[in-house]
């Protein structure tokens, strides 16, 4: 299961904008499910999802967030207010 009081740490510091693989998110919080490596949804704005979940604790504004699932990364983009 997913530690996203890792992720939380991590985002706290990083730059407004970033990319970071797949790979290198679970040795951060664990392992990832395996419908985030198969659907892209996985990765979307939604709030029920708990990656979004805590950016937007962390965050005055929603961060873009993209994907590319051949190359397994994850963009996010105007990440901070500033």
């Amino acid at each position: 299961m997913a530690n996203y009081s890792k992720w939380e740490e991590y985002l706290k510091t990083q730059h407004d904008s970033f990319e970071i693989e797949f790979k290198e998110i679970e040795k951060i919080i664990g392992k990832l499910p395996l419908s985030a490596y198969e659907y892209k949804e996985w990765w979307s704005n939604h709030p029920s999802h708990p990656n979004l979940k805590t950016s937007n604790k962390l965050l005055l504004k929603r961060p873009t967030m993209s994907q590319n699932m051949k190359l397994q990364t994850l963009i996010l983009r105007n990440f901070w207010t500033k």
